[in-house]
């Protein structure tokens, strides 16, 4: 377990010490005319409105259900 601890600390240290700006790419740097930023923002919203779709998809198959449980009765 010692030994995990000390890998995962020299890991954090070598992460900290390095040069942060050179991972850096437009959208980390924040340019609005990028592609890459425009890629992410698009990306995003898709992920967005397909987990909302798919969420909404449930709530619907969930009121069908409710609806025809109780016209059963």
């Amino acid at each position: 377990m010692k030994k995990y601890l000390t890998y995962l600390l020299l890991a954090v240290g070598i992460l900290l010490m390095s040069n942060a700006r050179a991972w850096a790419c437009a959208v980390c740097q924040g340019d609005p005319d990028s592609g890459l930023t425009k890629g992410a923002k698009a990306g995003v919203l898709l992920l967005a409105l397909v987990t909302y779709g798919m969420l909404m998809g449930f709530v619907g198959i969930a009121a069908c259900w409710i609806v025809r449980a109780r016209r059963m009765r």
